[in-house]
């Protein structure tokens, strides 16, 4: 089923618009699994001259919320876009579409993308994800939410046109503080 989201583009700053494009729908079926994946913050990085977007995966199962970070690049302005590809902390599957319940991606890697993409001014991109796997949480693999995050950082790689992401070390919050890290 279509929700209706659609996208334009203009090439002179507003005065023009292309025809409304049909935009996906953030739900999907796989595997009779129902799957939540959009985009979200977005930042031009001059340096490599893309477009460079955060991109998203839920899986909820039960009442525990399985979130998946991922980046991709657009050198058109967002008319098209790279595969998405997962910014990863800790060994794990890659998302299978046959199994998307497979423990050995479903347990890994959790990520949820809630801040924004910035440059730092040695050119590096930074951001920061939440309800990331808390190796010291008792109860992480119990909780709706993750209690970790941490941060990654991109450097721009001009040979292979694209980034290489590095994360940084976790760092945990109760869930006094936070429910989702």
């Amino acid at each position: 089923m279509h929700t209706g989201r659609s996208i334009r583009f203009s090439d002179n700053n507003g005065l023009t618009w292309t025809p409304p494009a049909v935009w996906p729908d953030t739900v999907r079926k796989v595997s009779g699994i129902e799957v939540w994946e959009d985009g979200g913050p977005c930042l031009f990085d001059e340096k490599a001259g893309v477009l460079v977007e955060l991109w998203g995966r839920q899986i909820a199962i039960g009442n525990s919320y399985n979130n998946f970070t991922y980046y991709r690049i657009s050198s058109d302005i967002g008319r098209t876009w790279s595969e998405p590809r997962q910014l990863r902390y800790e060994a794990g599957a890659d998302f299978d579409p046959a199994q998307p319940k497979k423990p050995e991606f479903l347990l890994k890697n959790q990520a949820f993308y809630g801040n924004n993409i910035i440059r730092h001014s040695n050119g590096t991109l930074i951001t920061a994800v939440a309800h990331a796997n808390a190796p010291d949480d008792p109860k992480n693999d119990r909780r709706a939410w993750k209690l970790g995050s941490l941060c990654f950082v991109g450097t721009w790689d001009a040979v292979k046109k694209d980034y290489v992401w590095k994360a940084g070390q976790r760092v945990t919050t109760t869930e006094a503080i936070s429910s989702r890290g």
